[in-house]
């Protein structure tokens, strides 16, 4: 109750901005599920003529904040699908941002791996940076999967 009434006192922008980045991350869940990464991210470009594109400009740093929100509350929004559909969304809205994939050793000796976007060393989803810090990043994933 206390989310949904905090929800409410946000201006209708944020709102608005919220209620793509959920629809997104959704899809999202279905979408990576199903089929590969590149295939994921073709399937999510074509589905972007769908948002209109807002006339007033969004920030990246926003549009993250709204991803990472959705993702909170979309089952099985791993990092990955927070990711992929924080890429999509945010190239619909004019701006860049690089998909990273990194692991590392976890403290039992296995590996654990993570998701996220940046741009311009500013981690945008699936941050903060000092979580992403101790990742060994994957070289040309952002290519590799186009």
């Amino acid at each position: 109750m206390r989310q949904l009434r905090s929800l409410l006192r946000l201006p209708r922008r944020d709102l608005a901005l919220l209620a793509a980045a959920w629809a997104i991350t959704g899809i999202s869940v279905c979408l990576v599920s199903t089929f590969s990464i590149g295939r994921t991210r073709r399937i999510l470009r074509g589905l972007m003529h769908l948002y209109p594109q807002t006339g007033a400009t969004v920030s990246a740093q926003r549009v993250g904040w709204a991803m990472e929100k959705a993702a909170s509350v979309t089952p099985r929004a791993t990092c990955l699908v927070s990711a992929l559909a924080g890429q999509a969304y945010l190239n619909r809205l004019g701006h860049s941002a690089t998909l990273c994939i990194g692991a590392t050793r976890n403290g039992l000796g296995g590996l654990e791996a993570h998701a996220w976007l940046e741009d311009r060393g500013d981690v945008l989803v699936g941050g903060p940076a000092p979580r992403v810090s101790g990742f060994k990043r994957f070289p040309g994933i952002d290519e590799a999967t186009q």
